[in-house]
């Protein structure tokens, strides 16, 4: 009887030794910024028994850190914060100076705890933004607990590896505001990202043929069926150049609308955390959707499949939007509508993307030639920038 109690107890220990590592290992965090006319503060509290990890003690030297040698270790954990901890305001760095250290009690054990200061904030400052660098790939469930005080002006979130960044208002921020604010990043993430726009105008290669093979086919059409040769050919250049590019309007049309819904709906639901995927995948997957849309059009054909593509691979894209949103900094007021606006401001900036670029091919959609050198040469041009994307991505 004593034996099997000890083989439970044995038992037990070995089921609940890797849930108390872990559970050691994610250990909260509280961050307090409070901004006043006299400037900013920013307190932040890690427990005493993660500083081993926090700062990166080698194995063999880690111990179980006493009060009394905390002070020890101050100037290496002011560095660490100075470099994982990082503010902004509007879009300006806020630079913080370490003050203090003090030892503080959580219900949960021994804090220490750093007080940092900054210059005061502009009057009309509207939000601040926190890049809480303090996770790794191993702390899945650790958390940041922060607090803002600006003014009369409370609010409270909490970081975590997946919410490693926070945009909160300093100031009372009307909804419009707030909407022109995240439209207008949208625009901006897809203007900087390269990869977003070259998946898309790779799709959009094949429809330029459509042009070029309208125009013939009407052209001949038009000259066997009229008497005079001169009219016939003035007919046939008006006809076929308008039923070209209505050809390639459509199909630009379906293709960018396939895109769209695909990726809206992956970025709304990565957005919410109802989809959750390692960076460093969706990053790939995405160099690997373009790739596989250049090869396809290097084929040939006149792409009546690339809405398909565009409504498939679009899916992955729509975490990579994801991705750049939680960088801008996730809304903790308006979230939804937030959503929406930066959706609608990428929208925005592909389709301007996409005017521009057509606009510049206006003049040679006719000719067939110059349309399947284009293509073909554009094509291989995307096909190898991929390429290194993705070795990049994998091997990074």
């Amino acid at each position: 009887m004593i034996l099997l109690r000890q083989l439970c107890h044995a038992l037990l220990f070995t089921l609940l030794l890797p849930l108390t590592a872990a559970a050691h290992q994610s250990g909260n965090s509280y961050l307090r910024i409070s901004s006043t006319e006299a400037g900013v503060s920013v307190q932040i509290d890690f427990a005493v028994r993660d500083l081993n990890g926090l700062l990166q003690i080698p194995p063999a030297q880690q111990k179980e850190i006493r009060r009394h040698e905390l002070e020890e270790l101050r100037d290496r954990l002011a560095a660490l914060v100075g470099e994982s901890l990082s503010l902004e305001v509007d879009g300006d760095p806020l630079s913080l100076t370490f003050q203090s250290q003090e030892v503080t009690v959580h219900n949960d054990g021994l804090y220490v705890r750093q007080t940092h200061t900054a210059a005061a904030l502009p009057p009309n400052a509207a939000y601040l933004l926190v890049r809480y660098g303090f996770f790794n790939e191993e702390e899945k469930v650790a958390r940041a607990f922060l607090k803002l005080n600006s003014g009369p002006l409370e609010s409270t979130t909490v970081l975590d590896p997946r919410h490693a960044v926070q945009r909160l208002p300093l100031r009372e921020i009307a909804l419009a505001e707030a909407l022109w604010t995240y439209a207008r990043e949208g625009a901006l993430h897809i203007w900087s990202g390269p990869d977003h726009l070259l998946f898309l105008l790779c799709l959009l290669l094949p429809g330029l043929g459509l042009a070029a093979a309208r125009g013939a086919a009407l052209s001949s059409e038009t000259i066997a069926s009229n008497a005079t040769a001169a009219s016939a050919t003035s007919a046939a250049s008006a006809s076929s150049a308008d039923s070209g590019l209505r050809a390639v309007g459509i199909y630009a049309i379906k293709v960018v609308t396939a895109f769209t819904l695909s990726h809206s709906i992956t970025l709304a639901a990565a957005a919410l955390d109802w989809i959750t995927l390692p960076d460093k995948l969706i990053e790939s997957a995405i160099a690997a959707s373009i790739i596989a849309s250049a090869l396809l059009n290097l084929r040939g054909g006149e792409g009546r499949q690339s809405w398909k593509l565009a409504l498939g691979f679009g899916l992955i894209h729509g975490m990579g939007f994801a991705n750049g949103l939680r960088e801008l900094g996730l809304s903790s007021s308006h979230f939804i509508e937030t959503l929406v606006a930066f959706n609608l401001g990428v929208e925005f900036g592909q389709l301007v993307v996409v005017l521009v670029v057509g606009l510049l091919l206006w003049p040679v959609l006719s000719n067939e030639r110059v349309v399947r050198l284009i293509q073909r040469w554009g094509s291989i041009s995307i096909l190898l920038m991929a390429c290194v994307w993705l070795a990049e991505r994998v091997l990074g």
